[in-house]
């Protein structure tokens, strides 16, 4: 992982990790609050999950 000149992060991968294939991804902020999960409940039929925001589609497009 290295941190460039205009803050973008680039990290390595390898095939051994859990995101993947390998290569090389370059992170960058883009000043847009992102959707993120707070919490993760375990109910009785399932899983309740809790967003930092509203999920709708047009939110989720727009990230």
């Amino acid at each position: 992982m290295e941190q460039g000149k205009d803050g973008t992060i680039y990290v390595g991968k390898t095939h051994l990790s859990w995101a993947g294939a390998e290569g090389l991804i370059a992170l960058k902020y883009s000043r847009k609050p992102h959707l993120a999960i707070d919490e993760i409940a375990l109910t009785k039929t399932g899983f309740k999950i809790t967003l930092n925001a509203d999920a709708t589609k047009a939110r989720a497009t727009s990230l």
